[in-house]
């Protein structure tokens, strides 16, 4: 949060002395009369109040002193640093409606002297279109960052952009194009891991990123295209795992966190599956059954691709005896409504070439 606060300061400082300088004032009229100074005390007063809560992630606070600010002192240099930080509490708050809009308004409004901003307004707006469920918008906003990417942060540009390329191609059903990208993310997270720094500070960022590379949401498939959901998860799996296994003390447990809730969601979306029946499908039971059966697959994916040598660390343990258990649930899924499963072999070692040189057979849990 500080760093989003911190770039927007920047920005602030490059506009100029006074935050009333408008687009319509002459050059060199910045003498401020009595009442116009007061008034900018007020405002910075106020934005800095509000910005106080956003970093206290007090975002109900933030948004209503942002949006107060907004209507006492429109049009000033302080607008677009209010609009960007009013997204983010949005954000905060899971509006991502809100959050989008604002975000557009950043963009639409920022000058070629604030790139960077627009990049990464660009980058939290196509999130806001991701939770929407609008993944054409998502691809087309991601696109418009092509050109920007040297205002982003490297693991950004290269490793996280085309990670949610791709998982957004994957959920529309693109698999070729998602596939090109999950390469290009690949090749990013490579450069970023080749990066020279602190060992602790590289871990921590390699760790982030693949935590971000691989986030996936249920909700975007809970009213559309539920059978989807497994294999979008397929794809961004082995980025948490990964994850997990660089044993870092904040991003490792989340991701092995965010990995267990991907697997209980897909009951939920299976779930969702008998409420989005409308034509009363008579091949429903038969894709719930190829549903939990993919879900084992991917389980079985994980088993492969994992390093053996991690299984010493205590969070990639529990990580797999939570898995095994759900396991288990889906074996049993199966056992009640089905007596024939898919083969799996050839679904292991397509998903098993990235780690080929570097991974070989584990015992079973």
């Amino acid at each position: 949060m500080r760093k989003n606060i911190f770039i927007l300061f920047l920005v602030l400082l490059s506009t100029g002395c006074s935050i009333f300088s408008t687009k319509n004032d002459e050059a060199g009229e910045d003498l401020l009369t009595i009442e116009q100074q007061e008034k900018e005390k007020a405002s910075l007063k106020m934005f800095n109040k509000a910005t106080e809560y956003l970093d206290k992630k007090q975002f109900k606070e933030a948004i209503k002193e942002y949006s107060k600010l907004l209507t006492n002192s429109p049009a000033t240099n302080l607008e677009i640093l209010t609009l960007y930080n009013l997204g983010v509490a949005f954000e905060g708050i899971g509006d991502c409606k809100g959050a989008g809009r604002n975000f557009r308004k950043v963009i639409k409004i920022s000058s070629t002297t604030q790139e960077r901003l627009r990049a990464e307004s660009l980058y939290k707006l196509s999130k806001a279109y991701e939770c929407i469920g609008r993944d054409d918008k998502v691809i087309s906003t991601l696109k418009d960052l092509d050109s920007r990417k040297k205002w982003l942060d490297l693991e950004v540009a290269y490793a996280e952009v085309p990670a949610k390329l791709a998982a957004a191609y994957a959920r529309l059903g693109h698999i070729g194009e998602a596939e090109k990208y999950f390469k290009q993310a690949e090749k990013g997270f490579s450069k970023v891991s080749s990066m020279r720094m602190d060992t602790y500070k590289k871990q921590e960022l390699m760790a982030r990123t693949l935590y971000m590379m691989g986030q996936v949401d249920a909700k975007h498939f809970l009213s559309r295209n539920q059978e989807k959901y497994v294999k979008n998860l397929e794809y961004v799996q082995g980025y948490l795992l990964r994850a997990v296994e660089l044993d870092h003390k904040q991003w490792s447990p989340r991701s092995a966190e965010s990995l267990l809730k991907a697997y209980n969601d897909v009951w939920t979306v299976l779930k969702a599956m008998d409420v989005d029946n409308s034509s009363n499908d008579i091949n429903l039971q038969s894709k719930k059954v190829d549903f939990i059966q993919d879900a084992l697959t991917n389980i079985e994916l994980l088993k492969k691709v994992r390093f053996p040598g991690a299984m010493d660390v205590k969070t990639v343990q529990v990580l797999f005896e939570q898995l095994h258990k759900q396991e288990i649930e889906f074996q049993n899924y199966l056992a009640m409504n089905s007596n024939t499963t898919k083969r799996t072999k050839e679904n292991i070692e397509k998903f098993g070439i990235k780690r080929k040189a570097k991974v070989k057979e584990v015992n079973e849990p």
